[in-house]
């Protein structure tokens, strides 16, 4: 987990109360999730009932062993993603004063070299320094989230540019790749729409609990650029 500041004093969510306000897009993504689950189960009862009739040797029981394997893995992932939405919509969690630029420099730090394993060059441009006030850890991950995006979206040889700036009273954090143009406005209802990804689910879900939004816009010439934008710590504001 990035490190970031300690939580101020007395900011903490309260339990059932943003819950009693949820969209219903939130339940959809986890009901969602929780049919993906049943997909690897599916698969692993398959994988044994076959192996239990067929008898197989050795060999066999290894492939069908590597194959339960993978729908375990497969399964604990979704169960993690389910677990991160139900923290961050249902759990109270502290809110600090965090510095915007500390946890975008932390999430390019650990993700360049995955870009650099996928040919892709990642670098932070800090406009501004701009203070927040939010939950720590569901800040972290939703621009490790935005950042893994980029990469997943962009070409070998392509460049992420994470800008941190100011706009009137709020924190802008800004992550532009150079993959295909979004189809707007299709794409831009996509972050609105439940079912169209946890990725987008759980960080558009993170700023409006932050009082904030999350859009997505063309880049000039190609790709595009996410833009998370959250209130400024009030002794920031302008």
């Amino acid at each position: 987990m990035l490190k970031t500041a300690a939580p101020a004093r007395g900011e903490v969510d309260a339990p059932g109360a943003e819950a009693a306000r949820s969209p219903d897009w939130t339940l959809n993504v986890l009901r969602a999730l929780l049919h993906e689950m049943s997909q690897p189960l599916t698969a692993l009862q398959g994988e044994l009932d076959l192996a239990l009739a067929a008898d197989p040797g050795r060999d066999s029981w290894r492939a069908v062993l590597q194959a339960c394997w993978a729908e375990t893995d497969r399964l604990s992932e979704l169960v993690r993603r389910a677990r991160e939405l139900a923290e961050l919509e249902w759990c109270p969690h502290p809110r600090g004063e965090v510095r915007v630029a500390g946890v975008a420099r932390l999430a390019v730090e650990s993700l360049s070299p995955v870009g650099a394993s996928h040919g892709v060059g990642i670098r932070l441009v800090v406009d501004r320094e701009a203070t927040v006030t939010a939950v720590p850890e569901a800040l972290e991950r939703t621009v490790c989230k935005l950042v893994e995006r980029a990469i997943a979206r962009s070409p070998k040889g392509g460049q992420i540019r994470v800008a941190v700036g100011v706009s009137g009273a709020s924190a802008t954090l800004e992550v532009a790749d150079e993959g295909p143009s979004p189809a707007l406005p299709d794409s831009q209802r996509g972050i609105d729409a439940p079912g169209s990804g946890f990725e987008w689910a759980y960080a558009k879900r993170f700023a409006e609990r932050s009082g904030g939004a999350l859009r997505i816009e063309k880049a000039h010439g190609r790709g595009c650029v996410v833009r998370l934008s959250l209130p400024l710590f009030p002794e920031m504001n302008p």
